[in-house]
């Protein structure tokens, strides 16, 4: 995976972990695994204070977009200088169970103005390649 896509989903995640709601949702697997990638983002950058930052902030508020997006970046430009540390995250994310979703969550569409959709494809996982 490639270190945006990797400082994404992590931040991502982190912020589902600190949300009371969204946690509370998760198996217990799902909600363990989380918490594996945020100590070992936590263990992994504490000192540095812009990731230190930019977790606390998120913590503090989990459904802030722009803040799970200032943690992406900070992670991006760490994960492109630390390969070692962005294969582990990749372990860690892959640990996941296949199942890691939030129950009652939903994948919508919208369509206006007269457009024609063909295809449409939700795809929760992909390992290797996927072609149309």
């Amino acid at each position: 995976m490639d270190p945006a896509s990797l400082a994404l989903a992590a931040a991502t995640l982190i912020a589902t972990g600190a949300a009371e709601g969204a946690a509370a949702a998760l198996g217990e697997a799902v909600r363990g695994g989380i918490g594996r990638i945020s100590q070992a983002v936590r263990a992994r950058f504490t000192g540095d204070p812009a990731v230190e930052e930019s977790l606390t902030r998120l913590e503090a508020k989990p459904d802030s977009q722009a803040r799970a997006a200032e943690l992406a970046e900070n992670l991006k430009e760490r994960l492109d200088a630390d390969p070692a540390f962005a294969d582990e995250l990749e372990r860690l994310l892959a640990e996941l169970p296949d199942d890691a979703s939030v129950p009652g969550a939903s994948f919508v569409t919208t369509v206006k103005d007269n457009a024609r959709v063909g295809k449409v494809t939700n795809i929760q996982r992909v390992q290797g390649n996927v072609q149309f």
